[in-house]
């Protein structure tokens, strides 16, 4: 007489199954966090550099007779973290032609500084396309020169 089969061998064919498909939810899951974690962590440090490049720009020496002087030290300060070109930007594929510096103007110098930065996030997975974000406004506080006015 031969034995009955072992109901446990039919369970372990289940088992497998049930946790490779518990294993690709898992993983997916995960993977989306990863990506949404890297989309933050990219709009924050554009956020900050932004921040400190409003206000460092607020209280710098602005000279009418070459206000490219100014705006290239503000868009290196947003890129590359300090106000002279650097070797390595704060993210990857971000360069000082994704940044706009502006002015708003009076008839002494100007009032407010205005820095906004279009930037793709490239993801793994996804892209993510930022437009004039993040902007950040500040009131000018420093002097204005004109040299070779």
């Amino acid at each position: 007489m031969t034995a009955p089969p072992n109901r446990n061998s039919r369970k372990k064919g289940t088992t497998l199954v049930e946790f490779a498909l518990s294993w690709a939810v898992v993983w997916v899951v995960f993977w989306g966090l990863f990506e949404f974690g890297y989309a933050f962590y990219s709009y924050n440090v554009l956020l900050t550099s932004v921040g400190n490049a409003a206000e460092l720009g607020s209280k710098m020496t602005f000279d009418a007779g070459s206000p490219a002087t100014f705006t290239t030290a503000v868009k290196n300060m947003v890129v590359y973290g300090d106000t002279v070109t650097g070797a390595r930007p704060l993210l990857p594929n971000l360069s000082v032609s994704n940044v706009t510096v502006s002015l708003s103007p009076d008839s002494v110098g100007p009032q407010n500084i205005t820095i906004s930065v279009t930037y793709q996030i490239d993801a793994v997975l996804a892209r993510f396309l930022l437009t004039n974000k993040p902007e950040v406004t500040a009131a000018f506080l420093g002097q204005t020169l004109c040299t070779g006015c």
